[in-house]
C-alpha cells in the first residue's frame, strides 16, 4: 500500500518517467484517479488535480501536434508540448517535496 502522503510523490515520479515513455504518464494518471479520494482535503489533492489536467491537456495538444506534423508546424507544437510538460512535472515535484498544495491546479500554463 502507498501511504497517503506518498501518493503525490509516486504519481509525480510516474509523470516524470512519462518524459521518456508514454507508459509512465498512463500509469501516473490511472494512479491519480484511483488515489484521488484518498488524499481529498489534503495538500496532495491539488497536485493530483494538476497532474490529471496535465494529462488531458497534453493529450489534446499532442493529438493536434501529431496531426499538424504533416505540414511541419506540428514538430514545433510537439517540442513546445515537451517543454510545457517538463515544467509542469518540475512544479509538481517541487510542490510534493515541500508538501504544499499547488496554488492554481486548474491553470493551463505552469
Amino acid at each position: 500500500m502507498i501511504g497517503r502522503d506518498r501518493v503525490p510523490l509516486f504519481v509525480t515520479l510516474a509523470y516524470c518517467a512519462g518524459l521518456f515513455t508514454l507508459v509512465g504518464t498512463v500509469v501516473g494518471v490511472v494512479l491519480a484517479y484511483v488515489k484521488r479520494d484518498e488524499v481529498a482535503g489534503d495538500w496532495g489533492e491539488s497536485i493530483l488535480t494538476y497532474l490529471i489536467r496535465t494529462f488531458w491537456i497534453g493529450l489534446a495538444v499532442g493529438i493536434v501536434g501529431s496531426v499538424l506534423t504533416v505540414v511541419l508546424i506540428g514538430w514545433l507544437v510537439l517540442a513546445a508540448l515537451f517543454v510545457w510538460y517538463a515544467l509542469r512535472c518540475l512544479r509538481a515535484l517541487l510542490a510534493t517535496y515541500d508538501r504544499k498544495p499547488i496554488s492554481d491546479p486548474e491553470t493551463y500554463l505552469f
